[in-house]
């Protein structure tokens, strides 16, 4: 009796809807997503349509569809790769070197006060030169090759990932430090179970900041003392008017700046437990 009164029922108000609702939410997270590329698409349709009705100098402009033309016939017949290659790798020693020496150096200063006071003015002086202006200078005193483009790299990488850092080191739980000295902990066994869990997840958004600053750094430094790598192959294109080869190229750099910052962003995520 009971199952047949249940069956026969009438539905509760609201059910309905309640059970329409994760369709409906999972429409709306894909419909969020389109929205998200339609800016994209409107560009790429007015681009094109002004490159094909002559509004734009395809010589200066190109069009979307010479420029994905280009990008197939670089990556499918492997043209790309030696100069993606050298990117790749000078990022990753750049990159490498400015999150070791901005670990490190930014928990020696946000740890020690007399570090501090000695070695700040010394990084906010460095900071504040324009690296990207003296590296014909630095050309000159590193010369020609790979040495160039990673110096460059890791000195406009570097201060975000080190201040990110010192500022992790600043907001270490004192009680947890205070714990630790009162059961005779190190310096050393401090800095390894509070202030690096509480630096870790800081340093994931120096890196977010240095990517940027690192992909022009590349560029830059292909550019000036490099014969391979996609900057040097953006300069030397743009200097015989390969228009679409320009733009192929550099959206080859958005394309691994995008590969980075995701990286990163997962690398972000898994440091929240971290936390101390």
């Amino acid at each position: 009796r009971r199952r047949r009164r249940a069956a026969a029922a009438p539905p509760r108000p609201g059910a309905t809807a309640r059970r329409g609702r994760p369709l409906w939410g999972e429409r709306r997270d894909w419909l969020l997503r389109l929205a998200k590329l339609l800016p994209f698409l409107v560009i790429f349709v007015a681009w094109q349509w002004a490159s094909d009705s002559g509004a734009i100098s395809p010589v200066f402009y190109s069009s979307p569809l010479a420029i994905v033309e280009s990008l197939w016939q670089w990556y499918s017949s492997g043209r790309i790769l030696p100069h993606l290659g050298a990117t790749v790798l000078e990022l990753a020693i750049g990159l490498t070197l400015a999150t070791v020496i901005g670990l490190v150096v930014g928990i020696w200063v946000g740890w020690s006060r007399t570090a501090n006071d000695m070695v700040s003015p010394v990084l906010v002086f460095l900071y504040s030169v324009p690296v990207i202006a003296v590296g014909p200078v630095l050309a000159l005193v590193l010369g020609i090759g790979m040495i160039m483009p990673v110096a460059l790299i890791l000195l406009l990488a570097v201060f975000p990932i080190l201040f990110a850092v010192e500022a992790g080191v600043r907001t270490a739980p004192h009680d947890l430090i205070r714990m630790a000295r009162h059961f005779g902990a190190s310096d050393g066994q401090i800095i390894r179970t509070v202030l690096l869990p509480a630096a870790v997840p800081y340093l994931a958004g120096g890196l977010m900041v240095s990517i940027g600053r690192a992909m022009a750094g590349a560029v830059v430094g292909e550019w000036l003392a490099s014969s391979t790598g996609l900057g040097s192959l953006i300069f030397t294109s743009a200097a015989i008017f390969e228009t679409k080869t320009v733009y192929m190229a550099a959206f080859s750099i958005v394309g691994l700046s995008l590969l980075l910052s995701l990286s990163v962003g997962a690398f972000e995520r898994w440091t929240q437990k971290w936390r101390p």
